[in-house]
Order: C-alpha cells, then sequence, then structure tokens
C-alpha cells in the first residue's frame, strides 16, 4: 500500500466510526430525539457509542504503525491557500480526536471522578465533537469544490 492508499485507507477508518460516534452520541444527548427515532435503548446505545469509539482510536493504528505519522499527515504541496487549509486541517482532526478520546475516557470509565471535572469534560466532549462535525461538513465542501475546480479546468484545457 502506497502513501495516497494510506491515506484513503485512514481516511475510511476513522470516518466510518466518527460517523456511527456522532449519530450515537447525538442520540444519547437528546432524550426527546432519541425516544421519536428509536425509542428508549439507551443502554444498547451506549454500548454501541462505546464500541464505536474504541473502533475510532484502534482502526487507525495500523495504518499508523505501517506507514508512519510523518508520512500520513505530510501535507502534499499546492496552491498556498490549500496547503494552509490541509494543515489547520490535519492538526483540528489530531486536536479534536485527542481531546474526543481523552474525555470519552474520563466519562466512560468509571474513576469516581468529581462531578465538577466530568461537567467540564461533557460539555468539552460535545464541543468537540459539534467542532468535528463541522470541520467535515467544510472539508466535504472544500474537497467537492476542488475537484469542481479541476474538472473545469479540464474541460476548458480540451476546448482551447
Amino acid at each position: 500500500m502506497n502513501p495516497s492508499q494510506a491515506r484513503t485507507t485512514l481516511h475510511l477508518l476513522h470516518l466510518l466510526p466518527f460517523l456511527v460516534l456522532l449519530a450515537t452520541g447525538l442520540l444519547l444527548r437528546n432524550p426527546d430525539l432519541r425516544s421519536a427515532l428509536v425509542g428508549g435503548y439507551s443502554l444498547v446505545l451506549r454500548r454501541v457509542h462505546l464500541w464505536a469509539a474504541i473502533a475510532f482510536c484502534a482502526l487507525p493504528l495500523p495504518v499508523f504503525f505501517r506507514h508512519g505519522v510523518r508520512t500520513l499527515v505530510a501535507v502534499r504541496a499546492g496552491p498556498p491557500v490549500r496547503t494552509r487549509w490541509r494543515r489547520i486541517h490535519t492538526a483540528a482532526t489530531l486536536g479534536f480526536s485527542s481531546a474526543l478520546a481523552a474525555t470519552g475516557f474520563l466519562l466512560s470509565a468509571d474513576l469516581h471522578l468529581p462531578e465538577r471535572l466530568l461537567t467540564e469534560a461533557r460539555s468539552l466532549h460535545a464541543a468537540c465533537a459539534v467542532s468535528a462535525a463541522l470541520l467535515l461538513v467544510v472539508h466535504l465542501l472544500e474537497v467537492s469544490g476542488s475537484r469542481i475546480r479541476d474538472l473545469l479546468v479540464r474541460t476548458r484545457g480540451a476546448e482551447a
């Protein structure tokens, strides 16, 4: 597997559990929405959320170990604005992923922590989840926009 394929694999291994975490987290945090969509099932959702969190943390590890962090997070050269965005996106993804993993651990582990710390962890976890979801939307818009630009450039080049 070359670095480009490894990045694509890493994207998928991170995206799929993230989408499950986003859906289950939204349902766990909003009991009215949960009861309207799936009924009670909060214990099942908690278990799915926990296993998705384990997958979110564990699935990318073999790709990281095989190819190295530097290879996978290296930003390819391109236009300055795009390169800057890729750096911001990579740093934010690593930061949000780390914060979500750390706060998720604090919230799920039975460590008998002070309630104030758990409240702060819940708030940070929710803020990071929302931020990561917004980052995903911006990323998808950026990728689709760049693909449309590339297609237009190729089309104009073919017409000339």
